[in-house]
């Protein structure tokens, strides 16, 4: 799962200073398993970077095309059923007006970047995912003359 976030405040509520936010220290072999700008990790901890792929996956057909969860990265260890993610720092790629997940939101073009690398495995199809195609309206549409004269 995803790691908690905090928010920390070294100074006294009367005082100026600064906030941040933190998560506790992952030790372990950090991996990217995919980015907001349309990297899949095909290669290093392929089972891991099958589950994430069909996450983030998973997470936009249930939001009906609306959002994605990417940029899932961390700590992986185990394998099989023994398998565990540590993620921190996800980021979200809306294509709502309303909602921006900040600078990394990169709305529909990292939605279609991350379909364009994508290939749905076992998992993706266990679940029953649906394609970008069948939950988005088409980025154009061609009239074709005289291709209705043709099918009969």
């Amino acid at each position: 799962g995803f790691l908690a976030c905090s928010l920390y405040s070294p100074v006294k509520s009367d005082e100026q200073g600064f906030h941040f936010c933190g998560e506790r220290y992952l030790k372990g072999h950090f991996v990217k398993l995919n980015s907001n700008a349309g990297f899949v990790n095909e290669h290093e901890y392929s089972d891991h970077s099958a589950i994430a792929q069909a996450f983030s996956h998973y997470s936009f057909d249930r939001s009906g095309g609306s959002m994605m969860v990417v940029d899932l990265q961390g700590i992986c260890v185990g394998e099989g059923r023994n398998m565990q993610f540590f993620l921190t720092d996800p980021q979200v790629h809306s294509r709502g007006k309303l909602e921006r997940f900040g600078a990394g939101d990169l709305g529909n073009q990292g939605i279609r970047a991350f379909f364009q690398k994508h290939r749905c495995g076992d998992l993706c199809k266990k679940l029953g995912l649906k394609k970008e195609r069948d939950l988005c309206d088409p980025t154009h549409k061609v009239k074709m003359p005289g291709v209705l004269n043709c099918i009969k």
